[in-house]
């Protein structure tokens, strides 16, 4: 006889791929923390379910749609087909109980997984990965790029190591660095034919250790030789600059400083998106990528097109409403004239911390949606005298010149004699 879902949701049948063990949940047969198939686990109010005797999980689910203490059955039924597979929407829709079984045991082998390879459970991060944003093919073209520029010709001493099959270990040697640029060094052993096995997720902070093994380069030796150089040299560079951003972020923090602090275009010909990735990483705003990416009207700018004014026109009128216009400004009357213009974006060019506080505060009283900048000559250093709760941004080129590099080594397991 077909049971109603009220029925199925007190007393469903329990999933096979469920029993009791010593180790948790897991296996073949049927049962959950002792309880047997078609136990009433559950009614309108929470109950408690041991597992094992040891862990207390509070259980509440509604009889029907609308009672109070939990989604509705529609709901339910709902969410089954939206996260699940073809087969397995069907069978969740038909059986709410079903679903939210699953769900539960797959959180609880997580946390199971979780305990026993505590490494592994620090690659899982609820900070979104951010290598979805570069696109295959341009992290091909890069790696394609920096190996060419390394090796244009013959590679010699591949002769010496052949293509046996080996182990390299990435070392960190720079303790309370940043870990970035992870996507750009897997994809230079990728087109090498290896594989990178990460230890530590991308914006890992390494802690006082020495020495961190990072991750494991697998591959032909000829191979992790030739790609040993130029993936080093992305990784201590991104690093380099997700440190320095970290601190920058630190400092903002400390101060209750709510703005942005920004990069500059000032980055290393061929090496920019990296460099603006690894800013990222950091969790610094990356300015604009380019020229085409927003308007920023600069000095020069201002003085061949005759006025600040002049200039904002005549950006407007192909830009259009997709762009941003920025105007950078060396007086509080420079500024007021880009902000009547049109400019969405003013930027308050070395300025003291003084004269950047007080031209801020005018130009938000009589502008308020303009968004204010605050940049040139400022350093880690300096920063904190130029936050304020009239800048919306503060912009620093030393992100990227003049930034420390993080100290990696790619170093092959040795040869062991027969």
């Amino acid at each position: 006889m077909a049971k109603t879902t009220q029925e199925l949701l007190v007393t469903g049948p329990m999933d096979s791929t469920l029993q009791e063990s010593p180790e948790g949940r897991r296996g073949e047969g049927g049962t959950i923390g002792g309880a047997a198939p078609g136990d009433p686990l559950w009614t309108g109010t929470p109950q408690k379910l041991v597992n094992n005797g040891t862990k207390e999980l509070n259980f509440g689910l509604p009889l029907r749609d609308g009672q109070a203490g939990g989604p509705p059955v529609a709901a339910v039924r709902s969410s089954a087909a939206h996260f699940a597979g073809a087969s397995l929407s069907r069978r969740f829709a038909a059986e709410p109980w079903e679903w939210e079984r699953e769900r539960r045991r797959k959180n609880l082998c997580k946390q199971e997984n979780n305990e026993k390879h505590p490494v592994r459970s620090a690659m899982t991060s609820s900070a979104p990965d951010l290598s979805f944003i570069i696109p295959p093919q341009t992290l091909r073209r890069l790696a394609q790029e920096w190996l060419a520029e390394d090796t244009p010709n013959f590679d010699p001493a591949g002769l010496c190591v052949g293509s046996r099959e080996v182990r390299a270990n990435l070392l960190c040697k720079t303790p309370g660095s940043v870990l970035a640029g992870c996507p750009f060094f897997t994809a230079v052993f990728t087109e090498l034919g290896c594989s990178v096995e990460w230890l530590h997720c991308e914006g890992h902070t390494f802690g006082s250790d020495a020495v961190t093994k990072t991750a494991v380069v697998k591959g032909p030796a000829r191979c992790v030789l030739l790609g040993e150089r130029p993936a080093l040299n992305c990784l201590a560079r991104t690093s380099g600059i997700a440190t320095g951003c970290r601190k920058l972020i630190a400092l903002a923090k400390h101060a209750g400083w709510t703005g942005q602090v920004a990069g500059t275009r000032k980055t290393t010909p061929g090496f920019r998106l990296a460099e603006k990735y690894a800013m990222l990483v950091g969790g610094v705003s990356t300015h604009r990528q380019d020229l085409s990416g927003m308007v920023m009207l600069k000095d020069n700018h201002i003085w061949a097109s005759g006025s600040i004014t002049q200039a904002v026109r005549s950006a407007r009128s192909v830009c259009g409403f997709s762009s941003k216009i920025e105007v950078e400004c060396g007086s509080k009357e420079e500024a007021a004239e880009a902000a009547a213009a049109g400019a969405d974006v003013v930027m308050l060019d070395n300025f003291t911390p003084e004269g950047l506080h007080a031209a801020a505060r005018s130009l938000k009283q009589e502008f308020p949606f303009v968004l204010v900048e605050g940049s040139g000559g400022l350093t880690p250093q300096t920063l904190p005298l130029y936050f304020s709760p009239h800048v919306d941004i503060i912009s620093l080129g030393c992100i990227t010149q003049g930034c420390p590099a993080v100290d990696f080594s790619l170093k092959i397991e040795p040869k062991v004699a027969v």
